[in-house]
């Protein structure tokens, strides 16, 4: 009688996509949200000028994504046109590296992707 002992490993594909903020403007930035469509809102909150959030787990992300902050009262946004030909990202840390622009007295973030070192 033949008798086999097989077994199974499993590679843990499970590494979790892990975001944060980076407030590179001259602002305070209040209640930071991101709204990717894989996650929904995250919520970052108040950022310090050249301040960065620790990181979050999120169910996915996209190299861009839409933001919104907010200067004293005034709200603030970055809205990519769209998602098409956007792959998810892979597990790792990535940062979204926030900075502000004024054009006719109103205020507009810029989004720069930064992929982490591990």
């Amino acid at each position: 009688m033949l008798i086999m002992n097989i077994s199974f490993s499993t590679i843990q594909t499970d590494s979790p996509v892990l975001i944060r903020i980076s407030n590179n403007t001259h602002y305070v930035l209040n209640n930071i949200e991101i709204n990717s469509p894989p996650s929904g809102r995250v919520h970052f909150g108040l950022l310090r000028p050249k301040e960065k959030s620790a990181y979050i787990k999120v169910k996915g992300a996209y190299a861009i994504t839409a933001v919104e902050a907010f200067i004293d009262n005034t709200k603030i946004e970055f809205l990519p046109d769209d998602y098409l030909g956007e792959q998810l990202l892979q597990p790792g840390k990535y940062t979204y590296e926030l900075s502000a622009i004024e054009i006719n007295g109103l205020k507009y973030l810029r989004l720069k992707f930064v992929v982490d070192k591990k």
